[in-house]
């Protein structure tokens, strides 16, 4: 017998209906300080979620609690939940269903779930037309945008996105989003100014909407644009009102690729051991989170950090935890990059043979996934270094 063929006693319904009430008007009250009592309230949704009668609160209360639960890095415990949820919503034909898919793509994105992601997306959009509903169609297809981003399909991300951008009289938030992602689009195809200008666009909005959360992620992706076309200053001082912003919003999970990022800030001007504390820091986060995309990230930057300090040996053993988890992921972007800063580790420790091979799997790599801005540079950087270890070889 599951738990939802149990017959409860009256008595006992009625506890669970009145328990999860409680929690949900703590949770309107507020819900940073009630998720210090997490574990009770998370033993209470169980129970509710297995009781019919007590479906509205339970929904209210799940609805009520995702944003924070995402933010505060909850998101291996929290995803179980919306899996019932949407189960729950689907049977009762609710069209909550439709933000319980919104939140667990959400959550798959985070990890770098990016197929997961878009298929839940993509059922969420079907249900607007389902339910006829389009409150949450304009914020779904800025989601979808940014799976497509992540996956390097920056056509179809600038669609979805330029359908937001077209539709008069949208609410600011989806606006700002959508020049977010027109923003990180620009920043994939080496676009630095028009980048910057969608970020500063995007910006402005959250300030108007006094958005701490969102303006911490816009200055983080901002700080992008600025390292990569050589601001380094200012770069820095993005990913320091990044994280102060993200603190301000009590985040405890993207705040990391913000601490990161200012590891990479400090990367760029040689300070190779204060780029290494950051990383650390950020090496916890990812891994408690379960950002496994961003912790191949972190042990790549934390390799070229080591390889800059002439330390072969930690610079070696970070590069191959990286290259472990890239391909565990299948992401042939982020494998390349690795093997091209490994190769690069290898030349500058005079190890020739060995970097010719590790540049070799990187080209076999880049003719196995699709071109774009982002790899054809990546491909350049690679045949270059490939010429350079045959030239000290005499084998070219």
């Amino acid at each position: 017998m599951t738990a939802n063929q149990k017959v409860w006693p009256q008595v006992f319904c009625n506890i669970i209906i009145s328990n999860c009430r409680y929690w949900l008007n703590r949770v309107n009250d507020n819900a940073d300080v009630t998720l210090q009592e997490i574990s009770q309230l998370l033993k209470g949704l169980t129970y509710s979620l297995s009781l019919p009668d007590a479906w509205d609160p339970t929904r209210n209360l799940i609805l009520q609690l995702s944003p924070a639960m995402l933010r505060r890095g909850q998101l291996v415990t929290w995803q179980t939940y919306l899996l019932q949820a949407i189960a729950q919503s689907s049977i009762k034909n609710d069209p909550a269903e439709i933000d319980f898919r919104l939140q667990l793509g959400n959550l798959y994105r985070l990890q770098g779930r990016l197929s997961e992601a878009e298929q839940c997306l993509q059922e969420a959009l079907r249900l607007c037309e389902h339910h006829q509903s389009q409150s949450r169609y304009w914020t779904l297809l800025n989601n979808l945008g940014l799976v497509a981003r992540l996956a390097a399909d920056h056509e179809r991300a600038i669609e979805y996105c330029q359908q937001v951008l077209n539709q008069p009289n949208l609410p600011s938030e989806d606006q700002a989003e959508a020049l977010n992602v027109m923003g990180l689009v620009a920043y994939d195809q080496r676009r630095w100014e028009d980048a910057l200008n969608f970020f500063e666009q995007s910006l402005s909005h959250y300030r108007t909407l006094d958005d701490t959360y969102q303006q911490a992620r816009i200055f983080n992706n901002r700080g992008l644009a600025q390292l990569r076309s050589g601001r380094l200053d200012e770069a820095q001082d993005s990913y320091q009102q990044a994280i102060r912003h993200f603190q301000l919003a009590d985040d405890q999970a993207e705040i990391f690729k913000a601490i990161m990022n200012l590891g990479n800030a400090f990367l760029m001007k040689k300070a190779y051991e204060a780029a290494i504390q950051q990383y650390q820091t950020a090496v916890v986060g990812f891994e408690q989170n379960n950002y496994l995309i961003d912790l191949a990230n972190v042990h790549n930057n934390l390799g070229m950090a080591y390889a800059g300090l002439t330390d072969w040996e930690n610079a070696e053993a970070n590069f191959s935890f990286s290259l472990d988890i890239a391909r565990k992921q299948n992401d042939g972007y982020y494998l390349v990059n690795t093997l091209d800063n490994y190769a690069k580790m290898l030349i500058k420790a005079e190890r020739l043979e060995q970097a010719l091979d590790v540049l070799d799997q990187a080209l076999s790599t880049l003719n196995t996934i699709p071109d774009n801005p982002a790899t054809t540079f990546l491909r350049q950087f690679v045949e270059d270094r490939l010429i350079q270890v045959k030239n000290k070889l005499g084998t070219g």
